[in-house]
């Protein structure tokens, strides 16, 4: 019994000495509300905010209440009621989308202060909306004092839904504070509801990372679920059904528009998939906290199971969901291969279809031109079919037309033959003198173009006479 008992006095003893140090090391460190008081442009403040306070004395309370900066500083300053068995204190604040600036802080430095003092939500969780991208972990409230566990989860996606929360949770006092800020007005208004119905578990702490998470994953669900539709029609416009449906009817797609369609869609699923991603890290955050609480009586381990059980099924849902647009991004690959493919297949029509008409002009040339080379040879001042005409008809120069046009004829003949020939002579002297040729250098691999591939043929000769002078050696 007195090993016992001087085993607690010594391991009070530790845990005050690491408080004493801890809070020594949180007064002299630099981290503090004085960074946002330093970078103002980081502050947009919203002037409305909603303070909800969920007791359970008699009986389970859930109070709501609409404040100012002023007021939401006094309410943060307020102790909590000391008679409750259990308290959440939460503050609400919705986007004003003022700016487009997602990482802006809402609150003045002021209130970030009190949060941190009186609610033990520190910087670190400000700096996770002003820094990080979505993200969820682990944070100390209190460093040094185990009591005390806090999560900071900050969902930033391209899809409808936004925001952070950040929760501490006062084991001894059974006391959570929490703050929630950058979300729309439907999805405070979806969190609020959902409160309110699930207010008897709101002593647990994860209590309203879960209902976020879950309003965040039926948006990503409808999201899904409006891409698959929106691939449903265009893969009903391209006649590409499942095999075993019956042939349908469907409209002539317009393919130079498909591309970009099913562009849009590729972008949607891998968004799709990068969101879904980040809601099973925020699920594997919160089973880790699961895992690590230190709460043992009766109401808390069952409690416990019942979250377990349904982070099992958030889960279940993500990966559904997550199998779901990757095999949409799959069918969307396949559906852009085959929109080239026809955007190929219709080119090759065109231009049969223009040789063709080609052809046909070229015969109807040909039909004509012995026509016309002999209207125009007769229209010439080489004849002469005058009626007072009384000389010869044929002029006597009549030869220089002929000649002409035969030297002409025969040089273009043998420019046309000649040229080509001409081309390879000049590629046999550039590769005897040691450089590549067009012909090598189109023949050659992209890999080629290293220059490693170069090297033997450009050094051909120097090696050889390297060679050569080392053997004579």
């Amino acid at each position: 019994m007195p090993t016992s008992r001087s085993s607690n006095i010594r391991a009070s003893r530790l845990h005050a000495l690491c408080l004493n140090i801890a809070m020594d090391a949180s007064s002299t460190l630099s981290f503090g509300p004085q960074q946002w008081v330093q970078e103002p442009t980081m502050i947009e403040l919203n002037h409305g905010h909603t303070y909800i306070c969920i007791t359970k004395r008699d009986g389970v309370k859930m109070l709501q209440t609409r404040v100012d900066d002023r007021g939401l500083l006094q309410l943060v300053t307020s102790n909590s009621p000391s008679s409750a068995n259990w308290t959440l204190r939460l503050i609400l604040t919705e986007k004003t989308w003022v700016s487009r600036d997602i990482r802006k802080i809402p609150y003045p430095s002021e209130v970030i202060e009190a949060l941190g003092r009186h609610w033990n939500i520190n910087d670190v969780c400000f700096s996770t909306h002003a820094r990080a991208g979505s993200c969820s972990m682990p944070f100390h409230p209190v460093p040094g004092d185990f009591s005390y566990t806090g999560i900071i989860i900050r969902l930033v996606y391209g899809l409808p839904f936004r925001g952070t929360l950040a929760i501490a949770h006062d084991l001894t006092r059974k006391a959570t504070y929490a703050v929630c800020f950058g979300v729309t007005p439907q999805h405070a208004q979806a969190l609020l509801t959902r409160l309110e119905v699930s207010k008897d578990y709101a002593f647990f702490p994860l209590h309203i990372a879960y209902l976020l998470t879950d309003i965040a994953l039926k948006d990503l669900e409808q999201f899904s679920s409006n891409t698959y539709s929106d691939f449903i029609t265009v893969r009903e416009a391209m006649g590409t059904n499942l095999y075993f449906l019956p042939a349908q009817v469907a409209q002539a797609p317009d393919l130079p528009e498909m591309p970009r369609k099913l562009t849009a869609l590729a972008n949607a699923a891998a968004s799709n998939c990068s969101s879904l991603r980040g809601v099973g890290g925020i699920i594997d955050t919160m089973e880790a906290y699961l895992k690590g609480s230190n709460s043992v009586d009766g109401q808390d381990m069952s409690v416990m199971f019942v979250f377990s059980d349904r982070l099992t099924l958030l889960r279940q849902v993500v990966e559904s969901t997550l199998r779901r647009n990757e095999y949409l991004r799959e069918c969307v690959q396949a559906q852009v291969q085959m929109v080239y493919a026809l955007l190929a297949q219709k080119d090759n029509e065109l231009n049969h279809q223009y040789g063709a008409d080609m052809r046909v002009i070229s015969i109807v040339t040909l039909v004509f031109l012995p026509g016309t080379f002999v209207a125009t040879l007769f229209s010439s001042s080489f004849w002469d079919f005058s009626p007072s005409n009384q000389g010869p008809m044929v002029s006597k120069w009549v030869w220089l037309y002929w000649v002409a046009t035969a030297v002409l004829t025969i040089g273009v003949i043998s420019a046309w033959m000649w040229w080509p020939m001409l081309g390879k002579c000049r590629e046999r002297r550039r590769s005897m003198r040691g450089g590549p040729s067009a012909v090598d250098i189109e023949k050659q691999s992209p890999r080629a173009w290293s220059g490693e591939a170069l090297r033997p043929a450009t050094f051909k000769g120097h090696d050889r006479r390297y060679n050569e002078s080392s053997v004579a050696k």
